[in-house]
Protein backbone atom coordinates (compact mmCIF):
# COMPACT_ATOMS: atom_id res chain seq x y z
CA UNK A 1 0.00 0.00 0.00
CA UNK A 2 1.42 3.81 -0.70
CA UNK A 3 2.93 5.35 1.95
CA UNK A 4 0.40 8.24 2.02
CA UNK A 5 -2.20 5.77 3.27
CA UNK A 6 -0.08 4.13 6.14
CA UNK A 7 -0.04 5.51 9.78
CA UNK A 8 3.08 4.30 11.88
CA UNK A 9 2.74 3.99 15.66
CA UNK A 10 6.67 5.32 17.10
CA UNK A 11 7.48 4.76 20.47
CA UNK A 12 10.92 4.72 22.07
CA UNK A 13 10.68 2.46 25.06
CA UNK A 14 12.71 0.78 27.90
CA UNK A 15 10.05 -1.07 29.53
CA UNK A 16 7.96 -4.33 28.30
CA UNK A 17 5.29 -4.06 30.98
CA UNK A 18 4.40 -0.60 29.95
CA UNK A 19 4.72 -0.94 26.06
CA UNK A 20 2.34 -4.40 26.39
CA UNK A 21 -0.35 -1.73 27.47
CA UNK A 22 -0.18 0.83 25.26
CA UNK A 23 -0.23 -1.67 22.71
CA UNK A 24 -3.64 -3.34 23.93
CA UNK A 25 -5.00 0.21 23.55
CA UNK A 26 -3.30 0.97 20.06
CA UNK A 27 -5.11 -2.67 19.23
CA UNK A 28 -8.37 -1.05 19.70
CA UNK A 29 -8.16 1.42 17.43
CA UNK A 30 -10.53 1.59 14.28
CA UNK A 31 -8.97 2.30 11.49
CA UNK A 32 -10.16 4.60 8.56
CA UNK A 33 -10.97 2.28 5.47
CA UNK A 34 -8.28 2.13 2.95
CA UNK A 35 -5.33 2.74 5.66
CA UNK A 36 -2.98 0.39 7.07
CA UNK A 37 -0.89 1.05 10.49
CA UNK A 38 2.29 0.00 11.90
CA UNK A 39 3.97 -0.22 15.52
CA UNK A 40 7.69 0.60 15.49
CA UNK A 41 8.87 0.17 18.95
CA UNK A 42 12.67 1.96 19.18
CA UNK A 43 14.36 0.22 21.98
CA UNK A 44 18.23 1.81 23.41
CA UNK A 45 17.45 5.41 21.43
CA UNK A 46 19.90 7.82 23.36
CA UNK A 47 17.65 10.49 22.87
CA UNK A 48 13.79 10.79 21.82
CA UNK A 49 15.02 13.00 18.86
CA UNK A 50 17.73 10.86 17.38
CA UNK A 51 14.57 7.66 18.18
CA UNK A 52 12.51 9.59 16.12
CA UNK A 53 14.46 10.17 13.65
CA UNK A 54 15.59 6.56 13.28
CA UNK A 55 11.71 6.07 12.64
CA UNK A 56 11.34 8.14 10.06
CA UNK A 57 14.13 6.59 8.10
CA UNK A 58 12.87 3.17 8.40
CA UNK A 59 9.25 3.68 7.77
CA UNK A 60 7.55 5.32 4.32
CA UNK A 61 3.78 5.76 6.59
CA UNK A 62 2.95 9.38 5.90
CA UNK A 63 1.48 9.71 9.25
CA UNK A 64 3.13 9.48 12.20
CA UNK A 65 2.07 8.98 15.49
CA UNK A 66 5.29 9.78 17.64
CA UNK A 67 4.31 9.17 21.37
CA UNK A 68 5.29 7.95 24.80
CA UNK A 69 4.96 4.23 26.15
CA UNK A 70 3.12 5.96 28.85
CA UNK A 71 0.52 7.12 26.88
CA UNK A 72 -2.64 5.15 26.35
CA UNK A 73 -4.73 6.05 23.33
CA UNK A 74 -8.36 5.24 24.10
CA UNK A 75 -10.73 6.90 21.92
CA UNK A 76 -11.53 4.42 19.31
CA UNK A 77 -11.89 7.17 16.99
CA UNK A 78 -8.62 8.35 17.39
CA UNK A 79 -6.76 7.59 14.07
CA UNK A 80 -10.39 8.77 12.32
CA UNK A 81 -10.32 12.08 14.11
CA UNK A 82 -6.63 12.76 13.12
CA UNK A 83 -7.50 11.91 9.47
CA UNK A 84 -10.11 14.36 9.41
CA UNK A 85 -7.88 17.29 10.94
CA UNK A 86 -5.49 16.90 8.76
CA UNK A 87 -7.80 16.48 5.76
CA UNK A 88 -9.62 19.58 6.28
CA UNK A 89 -6.29 21.95 6.21
CA UNK A 90 -3.36 21.31 4.17
CA UNK A 91 -1.14 23.39 5.90
CA UNK A 92 -0.94 21.25 8.93
CA UNK A 93 1.62 19.90 9.56
CA UNK A 94 1.73 18.69 12.96
CA UNK A 95 -0.86 17.76 16.02
CA UNK A 96 -1.11 17.68 19.53
CA UNK A 97 -3.41 16.81 22.38
CA UNK A 98 -2.02 19.91 24.25
CA UNK A 99 -0.62 22.54 23.09
CA UNK A 100 0.63 26.42 23.77
CA UNK A 101 -1.64 28.79 21.83
CA UNK A 102 1.83 31.32 22.90
CA UNK A 103 4.78 30.37 23.97
CA UNK A 104 5.55 31.65 27.12
CA UNK A 105 9.07 33.71 27.78
CA UNK A 106 10.20 30.97 30.21
CA UNK A 107 9.79 28.19 27.10
CA UNK A 108 8.22 25.93 29.65
CA UNK A 109 4.60 25.20 28.50
CA UNK A 110 3.21 24.29 31.74
CA UNK A 111 3.50 28.13 33.20
CA UNK A 112 1.75 29.36 30.39
CA UNK A 113 -1.76 29.31 28.91
CA UNK A 114 -2.19 25.80 27.52
CA UNK A 115 -5.34 24.02 24.69
CA UNK A 116 -6.49 20.62 24.77
CA UNK A 117 -6.97 17.50 26.99
CA UNK A 118 -5.28 14.78 28.17
CA UNK A 119 -6.69 14.12 31.91
CA UNK A 120 -10.66 14.42 32.32
CA UNK A 121 -13.70 14.10 30.50
CA UNK A 122 -17.15 15.48 31.67
CA UNK A 123 -19.38 14.40 34.63
CA UNK A 124 -17.30 11.30 35.13
CA UNK A 125 -18.63 9.66 32.33
CA UNK A 126 -15.92 8.42 28.86
CA UNK A 127 -17.39 8.58 25.79
CA UNK A 128 -15.83 8.38 22.44
CA UNK A 129 -15.68 11.64 20.82
CA UNK A 130 -16.06 11.69 17.01
CA UNK A 131 -15.31 15.05 15.06
CA UNK A 132 -17.70 16.83 13.65
CA UNK A 133 -17.48 20.26 11.30
CA UNK A 134 -18.27 21.98 14.66
CA UNK A 135 -15.45 21.00 16.66
CA UNK A 136 -13.07 23.31 17.95
CA UNK A 137 -9.65 22.63 16.87
CA UNK A 138 -6.95 25.25 18.42
CA UNK A 139 -3.34 26.56 16.59
CA UNK A 140 -0.68 26.64 18.45
CA UNK A 141 2.83 27.59 18.75
CA UNK A 142 4.43 24.09 20.55
CA UNK A 143 2.79 20.97 22.06
CA UNK A 144 3.58 18.48 24.33
CA UNK A 145 6.06 15.52 23.81
CA UNK A 146 3.58 13.00 25.09
CA UNK A 147 1.58 12.45 21.67
CA UNK A 148 3.18 14.33 18.48
CA UNK A 149 1.42 13.54 14.98
CA UNK A 150 2.94 14.48 12.12
CA UNK A 151 1.94 14.05 8.38
CA UNK A 152 5.28 15.96 6.85
CA UNK A 153 8.81 15.10 7.59
CA UNK A 154 11.23 17.18 9.06
CA UNK A 155 14.50 16.37 10.74
CA UNK A 156 14.28 15.99 14.21
CA UNK A 157 16.93 18.23 15.94
CA UNK A 158 19.12 15.38 17.66
CA UNK A 159 22.21 17.60 17.06
CA UNK A 160 20.88 20.02 20.15
CA UNK A 161 18.45 17.84 21.88
CA UNK A 162 20.39 14.84 22.81
CA UNK A 163 18.33 13.79 25.93
CA UNK A 164 14.65 13.80 26.64
CA UNK A 165 13.66 17.36 27.47
CA UNK A 166 12.44 20.29 25.20
CA UNK A 167 12.89 17.76 21.93
CA UNK A 168 9.03 18.99 21.83
CA UNK A 169 9.27 22.22 21.50
CA UNK A 170 11.93 21.95 19.00
CA UNK A 171 10.30 20.29 16.55
CA UNK A 172 7.13 22.47 16.89
CA UNK A 173 8.85 24.94 15.88
CA UNK A 174 10.83 23.36 13.12
CA UNK A 175 7.49 22.57 11.44
CA UNK A 176 6.39 26.16 11.88
CA UNK A 177 9.25 27.82 10.24
CA UNK A 178 8.52 25.54 7.46
CA UNK A 179 5.60 27.22 7.27
CA UNK A 180 2.59 24.40 8.47
CA UNK A 181 0.53 24.62 11.20
CA UNK A 182 0.38 22.87 14.55
CA UNK A 183 -2.70 21.91 16.48
CA UNK A 184 -4.88 20.69 18.75
CA UNK A 185 -8.16 19.66 19.10
CA UNK A 186 -10.51 20.81 22.23
CA UNK A 187 -11.52 16.96 23.43
CA UNK A 188 -14.48 16.99 25.12
CA UNK A 189 -13.25 14.24 26.98
CA UNK A 190 -9.59 13.23 26.50
CA UNK A 191 -8.42 11.41 23.43
CA UNK A 192 -5.61 9.61 25.33
CA UNK A 193 -4.18 9.57 28.77
CA UNK A 194 -0.54 10.00 29.58
CA UNK A 195 0.05 8.26 32.24
CA UNK A 196 3.49 9.84 33.76
CA UNK A 197 1.54 10.34 37.43
CA UNK A 198 2.88 13.75 37.37
CA UNK A 199 6.28 13.34 38.32
CA UNK A 200 8.99 14.84 36.00
CA UNK A 201 12.78 14.22 35.71
CA UNK A 202 14.34 17.40 35.76
CA UNK A 203 17.90 16.62 35.88
CA UNK A 204 18.83 18.21 32.17
CA UNK A 205 15.52 20.22 32.15
CA UNK A 206 16.88 23.25 32.39
CA UNK A 207 19.99 22.97 30.32
CA UNK A 208 17.86 22.05 27.26
CA UNK A 209 15.53 24.86 28.44
CA UNK A 210 18.24 27.49 27.57
CA UNK A 211 19.67 25.10 24.66
CA UNK A 212 16.01 25.97 23.18
CA UNK A 213 16.08 29.77 23.94
CA UNK A 214 19.38 29.94 22.76
CA UNK A 215 18.50 28.21 19.30
CA UNK A 216 15.14 29.94 19.02
CA UNK A 217 15.64 33.27 20.60
CA UNK A 218 13.70 35.32 17.57
CA UNK A 219 10.61 32.88 18.16
CA UNK A 220 10.34 33.07 22.26
CA UNK A 221 9.66 36.71 24.05
CA UNK A 222 12.22 37.78 26.18
CA UNK A 223 11.68 36.41 29.74
CA UNK A 224 11.28 38.51 32.87
CA UNK A 225 12.77 36.65 35.62
CA UNK A 226 10.95 38.52 38.23
CA UNK A 227 7.35 37.01 37.18
CA UNK A 228 6.25 34.92 40.30
CA UNK A 229 5.51 31.93 38.07
CA UNK A 230 8.75 31.93 36.41
CA UNK A 231 10.57 32.61 39.90
CA UNK A 232 8.45 29.86 41.19
CA UNK A 233 10.12 27.66 38.60
CA UNK A 234 13.42 28.48 38.98
CA UNK A 235 13.38 27.57 42.73
CA UNK A 236 12.25 24.07 42.02
CA UNK A 237 15.30 23.78 39.30
CA UNK A 238 17.56 24.90 41.84
CA UNK A 239 17.16 21.61 43.67
CA UNK A 240 18.65 19.55 40.54
CA UNK A 241 21.48 21.85 39.02
CA UNK A 242 23.03 23.47 42.06
CA UNK A 243 24.43 20.20 43.66
CA UNK A 244 23.24 17.49 40.61
CA UNK A 245 26.09 15.20 41.30
CA UNK A 246 26.05 15.17 45.30
CA UNK A 247 22.48 14.89 45.00
CA UNK A 248 22.84 12.04 43.11
CA UNK A 249 25.18 10.02 45.16
CA UNK A 250 22.59 10.93 48.00
CA UNK A 251 19.84 9.37 46.15
CA UNK A 252 21.15 6.08 44.89
CA UNK A 253 22.26 5.31 48.56
CA UNK A 254 18.92 5.99 49.93
CA UNK A 255 17.24 3.79 46.68
CA UNK A 256 20.29 1.16 47.66
CA UNK A 257 19.43 0.61 51.00
CA UNK A 258 15.42 0.53 50.33
CA UNK A 259 16.46 -2.02 48.06
CA UNK A 260 18.10 -4.17 50.70
CA UNK A 261 15.21 -3.71 52.80
CA UNK A 262 12.73 -4.74 50.74
CA UNK A 263 15.13 -8.05 49.26
CA UNK A 264 14.65 -8.62 53.21
CA UNK A 265 10.64 -8.06 53.87
CA UNK A 266 11.03 -5.91 56.69
CA UNK A 267 7.61 -3.75 56.64
CA UNK A 268 8.82 -2.13 59.89
CA UNK A 269 12.41 -1.23 58.68
CA UNK A 270 10.51 -0.40 55.79
CA UNK A 271 7.64 1.78 56.87
CA UNK A 272 10.38 3.44 59.30
CA UNK A 273 12.54 4.54 56.36
CA UNK A 274 9.41 5.67 54.16
CA UNK A 275 8.45 8.05 57.20
CA UNK A 276 11.65 9.50 57.71
CA UNK A 277 11.11 10.72 53.92
CA UNK A 278 7.93 12.25 54.40
CA UNK A 279 9.14 15.68 55.43
CA UNK A 280 11.92 15.56 52.95
CA UNK A 281 10.98 17.28 50.20
CA UNK A 282 14.38 18.12 48.02
CA UNK A 283 14.60 14.87 47.61
CA UNK A 284 11.11 13.71 47.02
CA UNK A 285 11.17 16.21 43.88
CA UNK A 286 14.33 14.90 42.63
CA UNK A 287 13.64 11.37 42.52
CA UNK A 288 10.35 9.45 40.84
CA UNK A 289 11.45 6.42 42.20
CA UNK A 290 11.74 7.97 46.04
CA UNK A 291 8.17 9.36 45.68
CA UNK A 292 6.93 6.23 44.73
CA UNK A 293 8.04 4.50 47.88
CA UNK A 294 7.23 7.11 50.20
CA UNK A 295 3.63 6.60 49.15
CA UNK A 296 3.65 2.78 50.21
CA UNK A 297 5.49 3.53 53.37
CA UNK A 298 2.40 4.14 55.20
CA UNK A 299 0.17 1.20 53.35
CA UNK A 300 2.70 -1.43 54.18
CA UNK A 301 2.93 0.05 57.82
CA UNK A 302 -0.89 -0.52 58.20
CA UNK A 303 -1.00 -3.71 56.14
CA UNK A 304 1.06 -5.20 58.54
CA UNK A 305 -0.59 -3.93 62.01
CA UNK A 306 -3.37 -5.41 60.07
CA UNK A 307 -1.79 -8.56 59.61
CA UNK A 308 -2.35 -8.59 55.41
CA UNK A 309 0.15 -9.33 53.19
CA UNK A 310 2.18 -6.29 52.82
CA UNK A 311 3.11 -4.88 49.14
CA UNK A 312 6.34 -6.07 49.72
CA UNK A 313 5.98 -9.27 50.77
CA UNK A 314 6.53 -10.79 47.11
CA UNK A 315 9.17 -8.29 45.43
CA UNK A 316 12.89 -9.25 46.12
CA UNK A 317 14.37 -5.70 44.92
CA UNK A 318 13.63 -2.13 44.21
CA UNK A 319 13.02 -2.56 40.70
CA UNK A 320 10.30 -5.55 40.90
CA UNK A 321 8.61 -3.10 44.02
CA UNK A 322 8.57 -0.81 40.58
CA UNK A 323 7.15 -3.59 37.91
CA UNK A 324 4.18 -4.13 40.88
CA UNK A 325 3.68 -0.90 41.13
CA UNK A 326 3.40 0.32 37.41
CA UNK A 327 1.13 -3.32 37.09
CA UNK A 328 -1.05 -2.02 39.72
CA UNK A 329 -1.47 1.71 38.39
CA UNK A 330 -2.42 -0.10 34.74
CA UNK A 331 -4.69 -2.43 36.31
CA UNK A 332 -6.64 0.35 37.83
CA UNK A 333 -6.99 2.33 34.32
CA UNK A 334 -8.42 -0.99 33.02
CA UNK A 335 -10.91 -1.25 35.94
CA UNK A 336 -11.54 2.64 35.39
CA UNK A 337 -12.38 2.21 31.50
CA UNK A 338 -14.20 -1.48 32.14
CA UNK A 339 -17.71 0.37 30.60
CA UNK A 340 -16.38 1.71 27.46
CA UNK A 341 -13.01 1.13 26.33
CA UNK A 342 -11.23 -2.25 28.12
CA UNK A 343 -12.82 -5.49 27.45
CA UNK A 344 -14.50 -7.84 30.35
CA UNK A 345 -11.65 -10.22 29.98
CA UNK A 346 -8.98 -7.34 30.36
CA UNK A 347 -11.03 -6.18 33.54
CA UNK A 348 -11.10 -9.60 34.97
CA UNK A 349 -7.33 -10.01 34.69
CA UNK A 350 -7.15 -6.72 36.78
CA UNK A 351 -9.15 -8.15 39.58
CA UNK A 352 -7.34 -11.54 39.04
CA UNK A 353 -4.11 -9.51 39.50
CA UNK A 354 -5.39 -7.27 42.52
CA UNK A 355 -6.46 -11.00 44.30
CA UNK A 356 -3.45 -13.02 43.15
CA UNK A 357 -0.11 -10.46 44.11
CA UNK A 358 -2.53 -9.77 47.66
CA UNK A 359 -2.76 -6.32 46.89
CA UNK A 360 -4.68 -4.41 49.61
CA UNK A 361 -7.13 -1.86 50.06
CA UNK A 362 -4.89 0.70 51.55
CA UNK A 363 -2.37 0.39 48.26
CA UNK A 364 -5.25 1.06 46.01
CA UNK A 365 -6.36 3.79 47.76
CA UNK A 366 -2.73 5.36 48.30
CA UNK A 367 -2.57 4.77 44.49
CA UNK A 368 -6.07 6.72 43.59
CA UNK A 369 -6.03 9.19 46.24
CA UNK A 370 -2.34 10.32 46.33
CA UNK A 371 -1.02 13.62 44.67
CA UNK A 372 0.40 11.63 41.82
CA UNK A 373 -2.92 9.75 40.67
CA UNK A 374 -4.46 10.76 37.13
CA UNK A 375 -7.45 9.09 38.13
CA UNK A 376 -10.88 10.57 36.82
CA UNK A 377 -13.46 8.37 38.87
CA UNK A 378 -11.47 6.94 41.57
CA UNK A 379 -14.86 5.99 43.61
CA UNK A 380 -16.27 4.04 41.11
CA UNK A 381 -12.73 2.22 40.96
CA UNK A 382 -12.91 1.42 44.85
CA UNK A 383 -16.35 0.08 43.81
CA UNK A 384 -15.80 -1.76 41.35
CA UNK A 385 -13.35 -3.64 43.69
CA UNK A 386 -15.57 -3.81 46.29
CA UNK A 387 -18.22 -5.64 44.18
CA UNK A 388 -15.31 -7.96 42.62
CA UNK A 389 -14.34 -8.97 46.49
CA UNK A 390 -17.92 -9.54 47.58
CA UNK A 391 -18.37 -11.76 45.01
CA UNK A 392 -14.81 -13.92 46.10
CA UNK A 393 -16.59 -13.89 49.62
CA UNK A 394 -13.95 -11.74 51.03
CA UNK A 395 -16.78 -9.16 52.53
CA UNK A 396 -14.09 -7.41 54.84
CA UNK A 397 -11.87 -6.98 52.15
CA UNK A 398 -15.17 -4.95 50.40
CA UNK A 399 -16.14 -3.36 53.98
CA UNK A 400 -12.35 -2.05 54.20
CA UNK A 401 -12.04 -0.85 50.53
CA UNK A 402 -15.40 1.04 50.94
CA UNK A 403 -15.01 2.55 54.14
CA UNK A 404 -11.25 4.45 52.68
CA UNK A 405 -13.05 6.06 50.23
CA UNK A 406 -12.91 9.85 51.18
CA UNK A 407 -15.87 12.37 50.96
CA UNK A 408 -17.84 8.91 50.02
CA UNK A 409 -20.86 9.82 47.30
CA UNK A 410 -24.58 9.49 49.96
CA UNK A 411 -24.69 5.99 47.42
CA UNK A 412 -21.69 5.14 48.74
CA UNK A 413 -22.51 5.94 52.56
CA UNK A 414 -26.02 4.03 52.63
CA UNK A 415 -23.98 0.91 51.80
CA UNK A 416 -21.41 1.21 54.14
CA UNK A 417 -24.13 1.60 56.74
CA UNK A 418 -25.78 -1.56 55.52
CA UNK A 419 -22.42 -3.50 56.07
CA UNK A 420 -22.26 -1.95 59.55
CA UNK A 421 -25.47 -2.85 60.19
CA UNK A 422 -24.56 -6.52 58.73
Amino acid sequence: MAGNRKIAFIICTNNKIQFDECKLYIDKLIVPDGYETELIPIYGAVSMASGYNSAMAETDARYKINMHQDVYIINKYFLLNIIDIFNKDDSIGMIGMIGSPHIPASAVMWLGDRAGNFRSWPGGNFEHERITEDSIIHEVESIDGFMMVTRVDVPWRSDIFDGWDFYDVSQSFEIRRKGYKIVVPEQLATWCVHDDGVIMSLWNYDRYRRKLIDSYSSMIPEADEQDPEYKAYLEIIRTYSDNTADMQGMLGSIIGKISDIIGSHEAGAFSTICDALKDKDNLLRASSRLTQIQLLGSCVQKEYAMKLPTFIDDVYDIDEFEDKLLELKLMLRRIELSSTVTLNQEVMEAYAFIRDRHISPFSIQAMLYSHISIYVERENIMLSIASDMLEKGDAAGAFLTLSLIPNPSEETGRLLEEFRRA
